[in-house]
């Protein structure tokens, strides 16, 4: 058995579990973010509705992926895809915490360089964007990394030219699993 099925089983057993643990992922992001699609308004609809739409839409989505997913990357991948096209954003990750507790491993991501996913590590300590994020036990939106002083910015971020992100906490059966962390290329609040 190699190291990722030793690791996928106190993640996630089952598929629904996958739909689950990532669709509330997915919910903590939409709330923290107040991100608006139109397609998803009907001229009667409250915003509150149009966020409800949206987020099933996504959940659907995501759900039925899953059920023809052969593995854990290939349904994390599916949650960045839909996260950045939700968000109209050209990069997104999901961060695995490592055993230990104390690194977070780039398990996948969407528009990164050849070689960030499954390789780039973060620390997991309140000195990182997602270390801080699961230090807080909250949602944690970063609007300008260039002025941000409760973490350090990773050089992948400034390399790849983050100026803004979000960092959601993907809680797993048995305490986090990692970390969503949505990256903008401009300054956005993500409120928008």
């Amino acid at each position: 058995m190699h190291a990722f099925a030793k690791r996928e089983d106190r993640f996630l057993c089952v598929h629904p579990s996958h739909i689950q643990v990532l669709g509330n992922a997915l919910f903590a992001l939409e709330n923290k973010c107040h991100v608006g699609h139109h397609k998803y308004m009907n001229s009667s609809d409250s915003e509150d509705t149009a966020r409800l739409r949206r987020q099933q839409d996504a959940l659907a989505q995501f759900g039925s992926h899953c059920f023809y997913a052969n593995d854990l990357d290939e349904v994390l991948t599916r949650a960045a895809e839909l996260v950045a096209e939700g968000l109209d954003i050209r990069r997104a990750k999901v961060l695995e915490l490592l055993p230990g507790g104390k690194q977070l491993l780039m398990r996948a991501g969407v528009n990164w360089k050849p070689g960030a996913v499954g390789h780039v590590q973060f620390g997991a300590d309140k000195d990182s964007p997602a270390g801080y994020a699961l230090a807080q036990s909250e949602p944690v939106v970063s609007v300008d990394l260039d002025a941000e002083t409760r973490f350090k910015i990773p050089d992948v971020l400034i390399e790849h030219g983050i100026k803004s992100m979000v960092n959601v906490i993907i809680e797993g059966k048995n305490g986090p699993y990692g970390v969503l962390e949505v990256d903008a290329t401009n300054k956005r609040t993500f409120d928008e």
